[in-house]
């Protein structure tokens, strides 16, 4: 504790500053220096002793000074808290009320006094893993690290120099993408403000103008010494949700908008679903993604609404039947004639499509056979039983017929989709659904909590391992129950429960559930027909 707080909640008055037992009374001015009161003396004594104990633990040669005199000065002091901070052994405490605006000037003061400069505490490492020391005399290391854009100035490039200086009107090279760019303009953020510099040096973050090549990420340096910085690594998207324009004829601005969204912020993604036609955007939580869709009405003026998008369900087979289809079609003219035999039969998880023939004695001619196989693969996408793509199965023709005028390959990739039909129908189908890994990190408190609400959704724990006070949770759960997992486990757990997510596998979805999608998209098919 570097402070002690005098009165909590709305008769927070002022604190008590331990290092150099000194009390501030907080006015409508500001903060005044005090007297400590009475009944702080002792705590303040005691937090104070507690201080100077941890500091001088922060050096052999301070521990020898506290022995020795048994206590250090106040330059000593500060040494020694300066250096158990930057070593991580000591967190400092101090408090304020930023809505009040009470104590704010004090943290920043204990801020400059105490904490680390970046040339002392640099965890800034290159692409190949090895260290870079933060030094303004080293060659030049700045790294992109935010982008943003406003509408009469274009893109904004936070810049958090590295190693030596950045300075305007100069050429630099982009190390990432071996490109070069100029230094129109450099500026330092001052709140939402912005105060043009001639250079920014190492330890320090300034903004950048009209670059042409750059982006988060990427690293400027000097062409004569390339350096790239190790990107920053930004967590995956935890929730997922469908978005569509709430006025027709605007998905192009929606698009543009989404774009530009997502070059500022790489927690944000967005993506068009080919099975589903939905256009999905994944973010870190509701509340990320409900400020993302009021960002694109204020300043793309588009206007979306959100929805729980469909589950990429699949559709395969468990066993094996064989089919005849004829396709014949007479008319004024020329006519369509083609006959299949073909067999339908289950293939391994994984295996995805086969096709063969075992056309012997040109049964079906040569050339009408790719016909055939153009006709399941274009059936195929949208399955036997719900309308999801069909996935390891293997077709083969075994016998058919042809007449000499009235067969094509039209005909032919006709009759091949009628037979794949109607093979699928009677090969035992079924329907497979996406398994996400998740990896769950929870204090223990929460373990039962959360054990019992996966297997609630169906999930399978795979295994569990200690990391410090926490418990990390591998498990196995299907994606169509993980959808508000982001915010369900926010509440299981009091906010401390965090996760991350990847596709795992398919597995077959319950009789119960298959009965359920089937309803529901049949019912989606009549809504559209009608």
């Amino acid at each position: 504790a570097m402070q002690i707080p005098m009165g909590n909640g709305a008769d927070f008055s002022g604190v008590v500053d331990v290092l150099r037992s000194q009390a501030f009374s907080f006015t409508d001015h500001g903060a005044a220096k005090a007297e400590v009161p009475a009944e702080h003396v002792q705590h303040m004594e005691e937090a104070h002793a507690h201080l100077m104990e941890s500091a001088a633990e922060s050096s052999e040669e301070l521990l020898n000074k506290f022995f020795e005199a048994g206590e250090l000065n106040q330059e000593d002091l500060v040494t020694g808290l300066h250096r158990g901070i930057a070593q991580g052994d000591l967190y400092p405490v101090l408090f304020c009320s930023a809505t009040e605006e009470h104590g704010l000037t004090q943290v920043l003061d204990g801020i400059r006094d105490l904490m680390p400069g970046a040339s002392e505490l640099s965890n800034v490492r290159k692409a190949d893993g090895e260290k870079l020391d933060v030094d303004a005399q080293g060659p030049l290391a700045a790294q992109i690290f935010k982008t943003t854009s406003e509408t009469h100035v274009g893109e904004i490039y936070f810049v958090r120099v590295c190693s030596g200086v950045l300075k305007a009107g100069t050429e630099v090279y982009n190390g990432t993408r071996e490109d070069s760019e100029k230094m129109s303009q450099i500026f330092h953020a001052v709140g939402k403000n912005r105060m043009e510099t001639e250079s920014v040096s190492a330890g320090d973050m300034g903004i950048a103008v009209k670059l042409r090549h750059s982006g988060t990420n990427d690293t400027l340096c000097n062409k004569n010494a390339p350096i790239q910085i190790a990107p920053i690594e930004f967590p995956g998207a935890v929730i997922d949700f469908s978005v569509r324009t709430v006025q027709s004829g605007e998905e192009d601005k929606m698009g543009t908008g989404l774009h530009r969204l997502a070059l500022e912020d790489l927690t944000f993604h967005f993506r068009h679903d080919d099975e589903t036609h939905e256009t999905i955007i994944s973010g870190m939580g509701e509340t990320h993604l409900d400020m993302m869709v009021a960002r694109l009405k204020e300043r793309f003026n588009v206007e979306v609404e959100l929805s729980k998008p469909r589950v990429a369900f699949r559709e395969t087979i468990r066993g094996k039947a064989e089919v005849h289809a004829r396709h014949k079609k007479q008319t004024g003219g020329r006519g369509q004639f083609a006959d299949c035999h073909m067999r339908v039969e289950a293939l391994p998880e994984g295996s995805g499509f086969e096709f063969a023939s075992e056309i012997v004695g040109g049964a079906i001619p040569a050339r009408f056979i790719p016909a055939i196989e153009k006709g399941i693969r274009e059936s195929m996408g949208t399955g036997a039983i719900a309308g999801y793509p069909m996935v390891d199965f293997k077709c083969t023709v075994f016998d058919g017929a042809f007449h000499n005028v009235d067969s094509s390959e039209a005909a032919f990739k006709i009759a091949g989709s009628m037979a794949f039909k109607e093979g699928a129908r009677d090969a035992k189908p079924t329907m497979l659904e996406p398994y996400l890994a998740v990896k769950i990190i929870v204090p223990n408190d929460y373990m039962g909590d959360v054990m019992g609400d996966i297997s609630a959704r169906r999930g399978r724990v795979q295994g569990m391992e200690v990391s410090g006070e926490d418990q990390i949770i591998s498990a196995q759960v299907p994606a169509a129950e993980m959808q508000r997992y982001a915010m369900d486990l926010r509440s299981l757990t009091q906010g401390r429960g965090r996760f991350e997510r990847a596709f795992s596998h398919y597995e077959e979805l319950p009789r119960d559930q298959q009965e359920k999608v089937i309803a529901e998209s049949k019912a989606g098919a009549e809504e559209v027909a009608k």
